[in-house]
């Protein structure tokens, strides 16, 4: 399918067609908004693949002025809304060579969460007793976090933290979906 530009991220929250996905556990809090003072220059592509999986391609320059670098976010999801996959990465010149940067994931406080026999791979326990797996192509750090957007106020909660540096020639890649599913290898589209 021919890709769409949208064009700001406000639109884009406007443009994702998720009812689909209805299946998408909705304890990974992703927030995509803009500040007033904003990135001057994102982008964001929308493909439906031949097997029906809808895979987002953005990017934002917020970081070029101090740091020299782009953020680059692709993120699949599976035709039935099971699986979400995602890479992230920088590209550019960077001011100082091997900033470190973080990917986080902020869990509903009501997540419970459990290792695993990986050290890339936790999983998370809904309210439900549903278990859903988190994986990544490196460690997963499990950080205290707070959830604010409660009516009973904030309250402690988790975030899963994946690390790295920019320039690394290996991007993050991350995969969330049903424990009871194995995961292939392969990475999600570029």
């Amino acid at each position: 399918a021919k890709p769409t530009s949208i064009w700001p991220h406000e639109e884009l929250v406007r443009q994702i067609d998720l009812s689909r996905a209805s299946g998408t556990p909705g304890f990974i809090h992703y927030t995509l908004s803009s500040i007033a003072s904003g990135p001057p220059d994102d982008a964001v592509h929308r493909n439906i693949t031949a097997d029906g999986a809808t895979v987002l391609h953005t990017s934002h320059d917020g970081y070029v002025r101090r740091f020299g670098l782009t953020h680059e976010r692709s993120l699949r999801l599976a035709p039935e809304g099971a699986v979400l996959e995602g890479i992230d990465r920088f590209s550019g010149e960077a001011t100082k060579a091997g900033l470190p940067f973080a990917v986080r994931f902020h869990l509903h406080h009501s997540i419970a969460v459990h290792a695993t026999d990986k050290r890339n791979a936790l999983d998370l326990r809904l309210p439900d007793d549903t278990t859903w797996r988190f994986e990544a192509n490196r460690a997963v750090d499990l950080e205290e976090s707070v959830h604010l957007s409660d009516v009973f106020g904030s309250r402690a909660t988790h975030q899963l933290v994946l690390s790295s540096r920019a320039g690394s020639e290996v991007p993050v890649k991350w995969r969330l979906g049903p424990a009871s599913r194995s995961f292939a290898p392969s990475p999600p589209p570029p």
